[in-house]
């Protein structure tokens, strides 16, 4: 155990995790034989081909406990992963989005209950698609109310993605982006064309996960003046020290940029440039290096490294400022933070805030969490959870799609909490 944190120690300060201090687990209540479980799960699934290698990050009360990359970030080339590898991290890309947007609703430019036509007027005269359940039939009605912003920020909408059976194909046919995709256009005009499209459900009738928070980038464009990437550059990522978080990774940032790998048959197969198709949506691990850099997709579209994700939920755990830097109020975070689905539909099992799943009990959750436990996951393989109650939070992300049917996240996160034993 001694030399494995000596390297702990020296590798987090070579590639990034300087940003935090750093303690030994037991001064912070993990048990130090257990916290070493996550690295034997890690080592045997990248032994059994589930990933090819995988980053992860824990920090307890602001100390840094653990940080650890396993496997390879390219199997084909032989490149070791490292803690300062870059992933592409798909959906959690939407808590940034939507931190951009309540630092807009901090300043009065626009209210949860305002309806969205107010800013952008393309959505006022939305319509819902309608199945009959027997006959298949569709028919389109007038939406019963009007989308509201906080309908975007939990999923409410009515918007879907493209793998829906019914909406999907006209999602393609009309060339809708997702983040997963190379699009040679700014984000105003696949909104305004997503706008011409029916929703799933009436708004605020339900969660239905989609392209909500693609529709709250437009919005953080349309009040703040300014391109998506551009507020996320001087709002949030400069002054947290985010120097690792991009949609498209400039110059030589590709090379850190980790392989995705197909998993099937045991085996580990790399996407390379090509582009794949489930149902109706077509998607490549090829969008931030290759192609078009003008989509700026703010439900799916960043790369970033754990440690610079890390500086994110920091300034979270620490009620909205971190590094000298207040990028929210307390009262935000908590807002934010606190499920707001009551008994409508839960979000896979959960509640949902404004911008984060949400623990609501512990017998929703069915496995190790707290009641207020917040966080998400992306499309290729990454998860993050932020746990108040323990002061605590952890970051793992790998690459690959599909998931393995042990799925990696939940159990890194199991073994998180196994491994504290004390206060």
């Amino acid at each position: 155990m001694q030399l494995f944190y000596a390297i702990f120690f020296f590798t987090s300060t070579l590639f990034g995790g300087d940003f935090l201090p750093k303690t030994p687990p037991q001064a912070v209540g993990f048990d130090p034989d257990r916290l070493a479980r996550i690295d034997a799960f890690l080592d045997q699934q990248v032994k059994e081909k589930q990933i090819a290698g995988a980053v992860g990050l824990i920090v307890r009360k602001g100390k840094l406990v653990y940080l650890a990359a396993h496997g390879f970030a390219d199997i084909e080339q032989n490149i070791p992963m490292r803690t300062d590898h870059l992933f592409r991290i798909a959906s959690m890309t939407k808590p940034i989005t939507s931190v951009a947007a309540m630092m807009l609703y901090e300043e009065g430019k626009f209210r949860l209950s305002d309806p969205l036509h107010r800013y952008l007027p393309e959505f006022s005269s939305m319509k819902v698609l309608e199945v009959d359940p027997e006959t298949g039939t569709q028919t389109e009605v007038d939406a019963r109310s009007p989308i509201l912003v906080r309908h975007l920020l939990n999923h409410t909408a009515g918007f879907t993605y493209h793998w829906n059976p019914v909406l999907g194909p006209r999602y393609k046919k009309a060339g809708i982006g997702h983040g997963l995709d190379q699009l040679d256009e700014d984000l105003a005009p696949n909104m305004k064309r997503l706008a011409k499209l029916p929703l799933v459900q009436h708004p605020g009738q339900g969660f239905h996960y989609g392209l909500s928070v693609d529709v709250l980038g437009y919005l953080v464009e349309k009040v703040s003046g300014m391109p998506l990437d551009r507020f996320f550059q001087e709002r949030i990522f400069r002054p947290l020290g985010m120097t690792d978080t991009h949609f498209y990774p400039p110059g030589k940032k590709h090379e850190r940029l980790t392989e995705i790998y197909a998993r099937g048959n045991n085996e580990l197969t790399p996407l390379g440039t090509a582009d794949y198709t489930l149902g109706s949506l077509t998607y490549s691990a090829d969008y931030p290096v290759n192609g078009p850099t003008r989509f700026f997709s703010g439900g799916a579209g960043l790369t970033s490294t754990v440690t610079d994700f890390a500086r994110f939920l920091e300034m979270l755990r620490r009620g909205g400022e971190w590094n000298g830097k207040r990028l929210l109020g307390r009262k935000t975070i908590e807002l934010m933070t606190t499920d707001s689905l009551g008994d409508r539909d839960p979000a896979f099992g959960l509640g949902f805030g404004l911008g984060f799943s949400v623990t609501r009990s512990l017998a929703e959750a069915g496995e190790y969490a707290s009641v207020g436990n917040y966080g998400w996951g992306g499309f290729w393989h990454t998860l993050f959870f932020v746990d108040p109650v323990e002061d605590m939070y952890a970051v793992m992300m790998s690459q690959v799609f599909p998931v393995p049917g042990t799925d990696t996240r939940s159990v890194f996160s199991n073994l998180v909490y196994q491994a504290l034993v004390g206060d």
